[in-house]
């Protein structure tokens, strides 16, 4: 069986470089992903793109730690154990919006790893299958990658992708990008770029491997595993993070809680019944000494109200979701226009979160 191990936007330096990402990460890397490859003697490890998060500069300590915590553990099974890292340009490993030249990749990735590096399309054979590895279609480069797409006989695409019609964030569907129907000749087609795992036909966006932001919440975050040798089907699945980065809790008096979950984590508390306000305390002392990333505290659950009709959802929503239910209300002849602009608004704000 040759089984290739999947992975994407893992984002070094995430959220401003925040510190408490790099442990979230490692973490991840330590426990998780390089167990799981010594285990099952994976020879093969795609990244489909976003190793880094800041397009435009790279601090010196996420370079550090993304060296230390996963290129570097990387490099040693490639070069004791044959290991093959391929990665390939995502959106946020180039610097221009418009072209792919100057690129972190090329930068920031030591020749002595030996690792397969993809900058533009190329056609591997990987244990005898033939992929095209595609990085970002930047504009610069559009026309070049269309005709390489159009022209591979490889049976896999590995790429950084957006296309129409797949979720972008929780709940929101991608109204911008390329048609998925240029991929159609392609047994199948992994991509990286949208953090949410989906699919539709042959394309697959396998999703992050972390969790980002609070819209992340409880979203399904990991990586899979391609097994070659039965035609394509990702036979041993998805394999999820186990480590939540956002946490949410209830407190009701008397009742047991897993604070344990808000260790190292972002953490909001739900009030249902606060009686005793010293057990209250004590409750909320007990999570700051976990050394919680940061803790809200909710002491009345907030509603959310269907504009159209008036009922209240005190159910998961998100802040798009919201203003789509604020658009659908107005009297406005263009409301899918609206929707669109706050849509972009929203996508853009994310990505630099």
């Amino acid at each position: 069986m040759t089984k290739i191990l999947l992975m994407a936007d893992t984002h070094a330096g995430c959220r401003n470089d925040n510190v408490a990402f790099y442990e979230y990460q490692k973490k991840f890397y330590d426990n998780v992903l390089f167990p799981f490859i010594d285990k099952f003697q994976i020879q093969h490890v795609i990244h489909l793109g976003d190793l880094v998060d800041n397009r435009r500069q790279l601090n010196i300590q996420t370079a550090k730690r993304l060296r230390e915590d996963f290129l570097e553990p990387m490099a040693i099974r490639s070069q004791f154990r044959g290991l093959n890292f391929h990665i390939i340009l995502g959106n946020h490993d180039t610097y221009f919006k418009n072209t792919n030249a100057v690129n972190s990749l090329s930068e920031i990735l030591n020749p002595e790893y030996k690792f397969f590096v993809y900058k533009e399309p190329t056609n591997v054979v990987i244990e005898g299958t033939e992929f095209l590895m595609l990085p970002w279609m930047a504009t610069a480069n559009r026309d070049n990658d269309l005709e390489a797409i159009k022209n591979s006989k490889a049976k896999y695409c590995m790429a950084h992708l957006e296309l129409k019609g797949f979720e972008q964030t929780k709940g929101i569907l991608a109204r911008h990008g390329d048609e998925k129907e240029i991929f159609s000749h392609f047994k199948s087609v992994f991509s990286g770029h949208y953090h949410i795992r989906s699919n539709s036909d042959n394309i697959h966006y396998i999703g992050s491997c972390f969790q980002f932001n609070w819209g992340d919440y409880n979203d399904y975050r990991g990586f899979c595993v391609l097994d070659i040798s039965s035609d394509g089907k990702v036979t041993a699945g998805y394999y999820k993070n186990p480590y939540d980065m956002f946490v949410k809790l209830t407190y009701e008096e008397d009742v047991p809680c897993e604070i344990e979950r808000a260790r190292n984590a972002y953490c909001r508390v739900e009030v249902l019944d606060k009686r005793s306000e010293s057990k209250y305390n004590d409750f909320i002392n007990s999570i700051h000494e976990l050394g919680v990333v940061d803790l809200m505290v909710d002491e009345k659950a907030k509603p959310v109200v269907n504009l159209e009709t008036g009922d209240i959802d005190v159910g998961e929503s998100n802040t798009f979701i919201i203003i789509k239910q604020a658009i659908s209300s107005l009297d406005y002849d263009d409301k899918d226009g609206l929707e669109f602009f706050f849509e972009d608004i929203h996508r853009e704000a994310l990505e630099v979160s």
